[in-house]
């Protein structure tokens, strides 16, 4: 099964994901626009299931819905089953991280700052689950949880941005998502990258290969081509 690292979409286009419709759209700068529901109706899942063991999903979270009476809410919902996920997401202007359990939440609430946390990722170490932010998809990682060994099994996800209430909004806005796994450099097609990935440097004549995460803010802006061989 391909690592969650693999889904990669700017929204040009629909594809990679189902559940458009009119709470979820494109938006006209290739983004998605979800509209709060209390349904959760503003939502869109990834086509096929994924692994997220030793991987990571990101996304740009350009914008919460409104504020409202505080419960209004978007999130990054990596789903092994229904009632049983890993959540990274936002409400009432804070972040929050979650591992949800037959239906029971743990959550924490470490704060948000639109500049610091415009990039959310969740990321599997290889044992435990990290929820990180970054103002640029690249550098200035911070975790915003203590890492989580998961209790549910994690090799075989779906993976979705939601958006909803479970109060009375009668504002709710929209909450704006863009860049999966993707540092969102106009034109540049750049990938966020992991341990094993092997790429090309412009100007080398040979390519390298990726031996710590953190690598990715060296070489990022480096980078002409990838391509992983696993």
């Amino acid at each position: 099964m391909a690592a969650t690292s693999t889904l990669v979409s700017d929204f040009t286009t629909q594809n990679g994901f189902t559940g458009w419709g009119t709470n979820a759209v494109l938006g006209s700068n290739g983004t998605v626009v979800l509209t709060p529901t209390s349904t959760y109706a503003g939502a869109i899942t990834s086509q096929v299931r994924y692994d997220l063991t030793s991987s990571s999903f990101m996304a740009q979270l350009v914008s919460p819905p409104n504020r409202g009476t505080g419960t209004t809410e978007t999130r990054i919902t990596i789903e092994a089953s229904v009632n049983n996920s890993i959540d990274f997401g936002w409400t009432d202007n804070t972040l929050y991280c979650r591992e949800v359990i037959n239906g029971t939440a743990d959550p924490t609430y470490p704060g948000y700052t639109a500049t610091q946390d415009k990039y959310l990722r969740v990321r599997h170490d290889g044992t435990s689950v990290v929820w990180e932010t970054s103002p640029d998809g690249m550098t200035g990682w911070v975790t915003r949880r203590v890492p989580k060994v998961p209790t549910i099994p994690v090799t075989s996800v779906s993976i979705q941005l939601i958006s909803g209430y479970y109060g009375t909004e009668p504002t709710p806005g929209t909450a704006v998502w863009d860049n999966v796994n993707t540092i969102g450099d106009p034109g540049s097609g750049y990938l966020l990258m992991e341990s094993g990935d092997r790429f090309e440097v412009e100007g080398a004549t040979d390519d390298y290969l990726l031996d710590t995460f953190e690598a990715t803010a060296t070489v990022a802006p480096r980078i002409r081509e990838m391509s992983k061989w696993r």
